[in-house]
């Protein structure tokens, strides 16, 4: 995942601190990039089985704006191929 360090595209719990019922769910890097491809409904339901889906879509929104702030500051890598791929 790029030079940002060990901790990069980790998911942990204190990720989604605001969120009591997230505590001790772990996503590690290779996870996420196991999600690539799938819809946000199926991702949602394979990181956070056994919660209610709007509570997921309440929990995912918060991450979805979490990540944009996040990156606004310090950018990604694209995954391999993109330029490749990218409609001009």
């Amino acid at each position: 995942m790029g030079q940002c360090g060990k901790s990069c595209g980790v998911l942990d719990g204190s990720f989604f601190s605001d969120f009591p019922e997230t505590k001790g769910i772990e996503v590690s890097a290779g996870e996420l990039a196991s999600y690539m491809g799938l819809t946000m409904e199926k991702i949602e339901a394979k990181i956070l089985p056994g919660i209610e889906p709007m509570r997921r879509r309440e929990m995912m929104n918060y991450a979805v704006d979490y990540e944009n702030r996040y990156l606004v500051e310090h950018p990604g890598v694209f995954y391999p191929d993109f330029y490749k791929y990218k409609k001009p």
